[in-house]
């Protein structure tokens, strides 16, 4: 059933709503919330890899962020995707989304997987291939240490051959450039990136 109040400024979710939204939609952002998320879908590289970003990355992804990992709050996990997702669907093809990994210290203070829950109107296969040796918070990391991050892939773990690496924000790149190492280790080449947003300097709208 459909919040009746926004989850990012409380306000009656039917405000500026046509009927067909009152009825049908399924969105837990107000029209107004939701037109600050604007969906670029811009093109990247990465270590020889394909990206999509699905915003750029501002403000308003900075403070909902902040508001959903830092301050726990789970009912805007839904607001993070665009409204239609036929894009994504495509992008994803029915590969296997790779979870970018997080500090061990960071899930226990949440209790729940924030990339999970983001993606979970996608429908897709959910991995955690990926694990650290540096526990640390990124926040907590020099750039050259970010730069010199390392992440392997968990015994036993089984993977396809065509993957989709998945992070919230890409900034330095220094985590997925390091999952895509890891990932070409045992063999894995053909890897898309998603992230949720990424400054757009230097990238290409297609």
């Amino acid at each position: 059933m459909q919040t009746t109040h926004c989850q990012w400024c409380d306000q009656s979710i039917y405000l500026g709503q046509n009927p067909y939204q009152i009825f049908f939609g399924h969105d837990v952002l107000c029209p107004k919330c939701r037109s600050l998320l604007k969906p670029v879908y811009a093109s990247f590289q990465l270590e020889g890899c394909s990206g999509l970003t699905i915003y750029e990355y501002d403000q308003t992804i900075q403070d909902m962020l902040y508001q959903y990992k830092t301050m726990q709050d789970i009912t805007l996990a839904p607001a993070f995707l665009p409204v239609s997702l036929l894009k994504l669907k495509l992008y994803i093809a029915r590969r296997p989304l790779l979870m970018a990994p997080s500090s061990l210290n960071v899930m226990k203070e949440r209790g729940f997987h924030t990339l999970d829950r983001m993606v979970k109107p996608l429908h897709p296969q959910i991995l955690h291939p990926f694990y650290r040796l540096d526990q640390s918070q990124q926040k907590q990391r020099t750039y050259i240490q970010r730069q010199s991050i390392e992440i392997h892939i968990k015994p036993f773990q089984t993977i396809s051959k065509k993957v989709i690496l998945f992070d919230d924000v890409c900034i330095t790149g220094s985590t997925l450039i390091a999952c895509i190492h890891a990932l070409k280790t045992i063999g894995i080449t053909d890897i898309r990136i998603l992230v949720l947003a990424k400054h757009l300097k230097h990238m290409v709208k297609p």
